[in-house]
């Protein structure tokens, strides 16, 4: 009955409502059960309250403790306000223009129009918000979740102005705002992550070097920096695909959260996605309230919820409440969260991954928020979260007051949640509403009979929460039996089966047919659905198409006629298929209709326009997801029927195209994408190429040749295998920017430096080569990015690394400092070094101190060769190696050359004197000689002959010519009685070990 309640305006009827239930109490009074009594109680009390608060009589209104403004709408801001008024807080509503009849604003105690313009945009502003918040003298502020629940700055504003934040820290929801800082935190606490790029990006350049710096394949995943709810997100099957992806995103991004940036990373499809409830207090306590099932997902849009996940492991579980809590206390965490995680397995049906012991799994956000699913955590919890959030933000009760300690928590049977929501076609208003009741039966909803949809706002408008079973999950005695447990899995999949079936919403397609099936589905019973199964059964199943609108307007239009003209006869004779139906409908030939109701976001053609095949034509916005319209066959655009922001509905004509142009429309094509879209690319492409091919100029490799040392490309040729060499990055250069606009103007020079896969002597490796005939060898940023991910390559590949240096390797250019004319005469003094800016840029890298630098020498083999002069950070990579070789005469070693040498300490030394490779060998810095770069080359094979050819096999073992018996009576005598006398080391060695397989390493040290 208290579901029931017609809020939209007709507050007398409060007086019937309490008659009835006291009715019904009266009828169980006579049943003593604990947990019925204060159901009972409770229900009472909300009664009592209605009568008392919304009858005519404002004499009988209560004293309150506070006042909560509910910066939301719809279902979780009347889940707030209940909340509020059971704990006699009043309650302050805000809503948009376009939502005045949302059930929100019925639900408060006072409700106040946002200003500017309809549609979520209102729910965004921020300043507005809080003026009403002074102006009704609100107290504290609950965003729910969805608009401005992740953004810091509001919250940190609310602070600024003595109004409560119902949530976490600013700088926590900062924190976890940030998807790319959050993955940073994971990483520091150990929490494993999935592979994806170190920074958000808002450009799709920026995207695609960050995309091949981390190494990642396709497909990837696209994800929205800020906020969640699945919008943002979408998958990326190949590089062509990402720059159209990465627009989508960003539109969506922008609008729903209010900032356009996004990351990637390595798509998981065949997994589950549990995420963990936590709660957590200001004097630094923490609790999980166990782990919820949300794989049941159509684009990464939750569908059906499950508390707590069924099937998983005790390790599993342990691993991951304990990873959700160590991330939340790591800063100080406040309030109510959500920690998600995906657990990977492998695309067996048959298979719940949660049961695997062993099972990975990784890291993907924290929701600083109260989430759409934490009702199924209540129901097997008996914890109110909302009402918790209140106590604790706004009270500042603890953890204990509440009596919450994570050994008095159990999760009592199971709780599913299935999401309810409009489907297109959407009617404009809603005729009929019917919730269903019962034992365990409980809907969070925002719907009433009347209620007018909006396709601006999220199309949820209930949520079915049905539980079940009485088997304990965690708390005394946590054992699971088995067999209870599986039956109160099952008792609670066929309550919510009964619920959706009783569900009557009327004048508007919703989503419950799908529901329905899919609880029925074998694989969501035995637990077996993951993240991407619900999209392949929705594919694979034909029988579903029954049951849902139909991808075309115009073909769910000849389904309907075609089975009333099989019933009534109205259409005569004529088949549905042979209808001529645009022209029944009086669509045009050529007509291109809306898929879906929504707002026109992109207009991307004009009349006239000759467009091809696949083009996209315009954007519709619905629900917050944004989807292109693109052009089924080439024409050419008759008209155009919509502009920007027109609301379209299902079916609505959007354009017209000419069939008749579709051979203009192809030559039309072929020119463009040749001529208007691809040329200027193809222009670049041929001048990158024709610079990698020249190096550093002809000049410039002459005089490199000249001092008898190869090019980059040559060393390559003569240390790989033939034809294994594949290039990474071989197109990439040296920009330049015009000073004042920071436009790009063109390119100057490629990279100076290759890197690549090749095998040497059939064994996979990474190489790096510096070309010195470019810049000598100095780098920027960029080419420390080139280089370090080749480094994340071999790490992640498990390859050795081979780094030919020659130059600065890494450093920027010290060139740009001038160090002046000399020592000023008679006064001892070194003149001040000058910068000169037009001269260049600084890179000051973090080499060798970066993580992967430090981990690549204990997971994979380093070999660096010093085939010219290695200085700055080159020389602190050739020492950070497992095995380096130096080519004598060719190469020195050292942090600096000689004239800083000179200018720090006023010492004239040539570059043999300070780092030649007598000296360096001698010193230990170096570990081999070799007399010429093929001899270099010839060491380093030796070398990596010796290891396994690949982490995951043992090290080689080969035929021999010394026989195994062989004894070498040399052997007696090798060690020399009088201790005087020094032993031959070397040749003890070579005498034990296997005829010429001694390969020495450091032969020059402290000679």
């Amino acid at each position: 009955a208290y579901h029931g309640l017609p809020w939209h305006g007709q507050w007398r009827f409060t007086d019937t409502l309490y008659t009835d239930i006291s009715i019904a109490l009266e009828s169980c009074s006579n049943l003593s059960s604990q947990p019925l009594m204060m159901a009972m109680q409770r229900v009472t009390n909300i009664a009592s309250h209605l009568v008392a608060v919304k009858t005519a009589t404002q004499t009988e209104r209560r004293v309150t403790k506070s006042k909560i403004l509910v910066a939301n709408r719809g279902e979780i801001a009347v889940r707030i306000c209940r909340a509020a008024r059971e704990l006699n807080y009043s309650t302050v509503a805000v809503f948009a223009s376009d939502d005045t009849t949302s059930l929100h604003t019925a639900a408060a105690d006072e409700a106040r129009q946002l200003p500017g313009p309809p549609g979520p945009a209102a729910y965004l502003d921020i300043p507005a918000i809080l003026q009403i918040a002074r102006e009704t003298a609100a107290t504290a502020i609950h965003p729910g979740y969805g608009f401005l629940s992740e953004n810091a700055e509001f919250a940190a504003a609310c602070e600024a102005q003595g109004i409560i934040f119902i949530g976490p820290r600013a700088d926590a929801i900062k924190l976890f705002g940030d998807k790319t800082e959050a993955r940073l935190l994971a990483i520091a606490q150990g929490v494993p992550v999935t592979p994806g790029t170190d920074a958000s990006v808002e450009t799709v350049d920026e995207l695609l070097h960050a995309i091949r710096s981390a190494g990642l394949s396709y497909p990837i995943m696209l994800k929205a920096a800020n906020g969640g709810g699945g919008r943002g997100i979408r998958v990326v099957e190949s590089e062509a695909d990402l720059a159209p992806t990465f627009e989508r995103c960003m539109s969506e991004a922008q609008g729903a959260f209010g900032r356009a940036a996004v990351f990637a990373e390595k798509y998981v499809p065949w997994a589950k996605h549990v995420e963990v409830q936590v709660l957590a207090d200001s004097q630094g306590g923490a609790v999980h309230l166990f782990e919820r099932d949300c794989s049941v997902q159509v684009r990464k849009q939750k569908v059906i919820e499950l508390a707590p996940a069924y099937g998983i492991s005790h390790s599993l579980r342990d691993r991951i409440t304990s990873a959700a809590l160590k991330l939340v206390r790591a800063v100080d965490y406040r309030n109510a969260g959500t920690v998600e995680f995906l657990v990977e397995g492998s695309k067996d049906r048959a298979t719940n991954i949660l049961s695997d012991e062993a099972a990975s799994f990784y890291f993907l956000e924290v929701n600083p928020r109260i989430q759409v699913e934490h009702t199924v955590t209540e129901q097997v919890t008996g914890v109110d979260l909302v009402a918790a959030q209140l106590q604790i933000a706004v009270e500042g009760r603890s953890l204990q007051d509440l009596a919450l300690s994570q050994q008095s928590i159990c999760a009592r049977g199971y709780a599913l949640q299935a999401r309810v929501t409009l489907a297109a076609p959407m009617s404009t208003s809603v005729v009929e509403y019917a919730a269903p009741a019962g034992v365990g039966v409980r809907v969070d909803a925002a719907c009433y009979a009347g209620y007018q949809p909006s396709a601006s706002y999220d199309p949820l408008i209930a949520k079915v929460i049905c539980s079940g079973g009485r088997n304990i999950t965690g708390g005394a005695g946590s054992e699971i039996d088995t067999i209870a447990d599986r039956e109160a899995y099952e008792a609670t999949i066929q309550r919510m089966r009964c619920a959706l079936s009783e569900f009557r919403i009327g004048g508007t397609q919703t989503n419950i047919p799908l529901l329905s099936r899919v609880l029925s589905s074998s694989e969501f019973l035995a637990g077996a659905s993951t993240t991407a199964w619900l999209e392949e059964w929705l594919n694979n199943e034909p029988s579903f198409a029954e049951i849902t609108p139909s991808s075309s307007s115009v073909a769910l239009l000849r389904q309907g006629i075609t089975k009333a003209a099989a019933v009534t006869g109205a259409i005569g004779q004529t088949s549905g298929d042979a209808m001529n139906l645009e022209e029944y409908f009086s669509i045009p030939k050529g007509g291109v209709v809306a898929q879906m109701a929504g707002t026109v976001v992109e207009v991307n053609v004009t009349a006239g326009q000759i467009v091809s095949q696949g083009q996209q034509l315009l954007v519709l916005s619905a629900m917050k997801m944004e989807s292109a319209v693109n052009a089924s066959t080439s024409g050419k655009v008759i008209f155009v029927a919509v502009t920007l922001s027109t609301s379209v509905q299902l079916g609505q004509l959007l354009l017209v195209l000419d069939r008749t142009h579709m051979d203009e429309a192809k030559e039309g094509d072929d020119n463009k994408a040749t001529d208007a879209v691809w040329a200027p690319e193809v222009a670049e492409l041929e001048a990158r190429r024709r610079l990698v091919g020249e190096l550093g100029g002809s000049e410039r490799v002459a005089k490199h040749k000249s001092d008898g040392k190869m090019t980059c490309r040559e060393r390559v040729a003569a240390l790989a295998d033939s034809a294994s060499w594949r290039e990474i990055g071989s197109l990439t250069g040296h920009y330049t920017y015009d000073a004042k606009t920071g436009k790009m103007m063109g390119l100057s020079s490629p990279s100076n430096v290759i890197i690549g896969l090749a095998e040497i002597d059939g064994r996979p490796c990474a190489l790096s080569a510096d070309d010195f005939t470019i810049r000598g060898g100095s780098a920027e940023g960029s080419i420390g990015d080139k280089r370090g991910h080749i480094e994340r390559v071999a790490r992640d590949m498990r390859v050795p690394i081979i780094r030919m240096l020659d130059g600065n390797s890494g450093g920027g250019s010290v060139g740009l400092y001038s160090a002046g004319k000399g020592v000023k005469s008679g006064t001892g003094e070194a003149p001040k070094p000058s910068f000169d800016a037009s001269r260049g840029g600084t890179y000051a890298p973090i080499a060798p101190g970066f993580h992967h630098q430090i981990r690549m020498l204990n997971e994979v083999p380093v070999v660096s060769l010093l085939l010219g002069t290695v200085v700055g950070i080159g020389a602190a990579r050739a020492t950070g190696s497992h095995f380096s070789v130096i080519v004598q005469g060719a190469g020195q070693l050292m942090v600096a050359g000689p004239p800083v040498v000179k200018y720090a300490t006023r010492e004239d030394l040539t570059k043999e004197q300070l780092g030649g490779a007598s000296i360096v060998t001698a010193s230990g810095s170096v570990d081999n000689l070799a007399q010429s770069e093929d001899d270099a080359f010839v060491q380093a094979r030796s070398f990596l002959s010796y290891l396994p050819s690949s982490a995951w096999t043992l090290s080689p073992r080969g035929p021999t010519d010394d026989p195994p018996n062989r004894a070498e009576e040399e052997l007696l005598s090798v060690v020399p009685r009088d201790r005087k006398r020094f032993m031959d080391s070397r040749r003890s060695i070579e005498l034990i070990v296997d005829k010429a397989s001694f390969f020495e390493i450091g032969r020059n040290w402290a000679q």
